[in-house]
């Protein structure tokens, strides 16, 4: 290895204040401290205003304009400021910081792998700061015993602090069970009410390849998938729908995509 490669390795050397990892891409900044997008995310806290007395030092309670702020994106005023220059209500600055994290994500991976994709279609729908993601899988339809297999996986894999594990049957409506599944080792093949077949099957928590809250719902005898996230990103999606379906997490796979499905398939 020559001096130039040295130099092109070493480039990067901006830490993470916070974890002291190097930080990959455009890291942020507080009080001229650089964070790594997970730790900025986990340090900004909301205050309000009119708490503290020194917040406007010409008069004792401030003016009328001093205890409310309104976001300069969605314009909505609120009596609530976040601790960053940013100027952004708790929606609009998640949505950025996920959007942000998934820039860098999409940037360290752009392969291919030389297999045919396992996405057939795939459709984007905004609900507020949630996307919403609908998948027409180009392979075999799934059953009840694959999807608690496929949850577990995910939850190893990539999902952290599951939050969420709905069932839902025909008929019978949606029924929340997080508090039998962690008690029963935090696994859907191990938890009683996933014993018998329902029609679907969700679970959420914070996705560690989309640093973002995420939640993944099967839907029993299909082809299809629905994902709920902030991030919006058409690409980056199909890459980690195509790392889902081929549970390829964690390995020089990961993150890449298919190729396209013939015309005449």
């Amino acid at each position: 290895m020559g001096l130039f490669d040295m130099f092109k390795k070493q480039k990067n050397t901006t830490k993470c204040h916070q974890c002291m990892r190097l930080i990959n891409g455009k890291g942020r900044t507080i009080e001229d401290r650089a964070y790594c997008t997970e730790c900025y995310n986990q340090k900004m806290v909301i205050f309000q205003q009119t708490a503290s007395p020194s917040w406007n030092k010409q008069t004792d309670q401030g003016p009328e304009s001093n205890r409310e702020f309104v976001c300069k994106d969605c314009k909505k005023t609120l009596a609530f400021k976040y601790c960053h220059a940013d100027d952004l209500c708790e929606e609009c600055y998640a949505r950025g910081g996920a959007e942000a994290a998934a820039s860098e994500a999409v940037s360290e991976a752009t392969e291919y792998l030389d297999d045919i994709t396992f996405v057939r279609a795939m459709r984007h729908i905004t609900s507020g700061p949630w996307h919403q993601y609908d998948v027409l899988l180009a392979a075999k339809g799934y059953g009840w015993d694959l999807m608690k297999e496929w949850a577990d996986y995910m939850a190893d894999a990539d999902l952290q602090a599951i939050t969420h594990v709905v069932v839902s049957a025909l008929g019978a409506g949606e029924n929340e069970i997080i508090a039998s599944y962690v008690a029963h080792g935090s696994r859907c093949q191990s938890t009683p009410e996933l014993e018998c077949e329902g029609s679907a099957l969700s679970v959420a928590g914070m996705s560690k390849i989309l640093h973002a809250p995420t939640k993944i719902v099967w839907f029993n005898q299909t082809k299809t998938l629905r994902i709920f996230t902030l991030v919006e990103d058409d690409l980056l999606m199909q890459k980690y729908v195509e790392t889902m379906v081929r549970r390829t997490f964690g390995t020089e796979n990961a993150m890449k995509l298919g190729k396209s499905i013939p015309q005449d398939s």
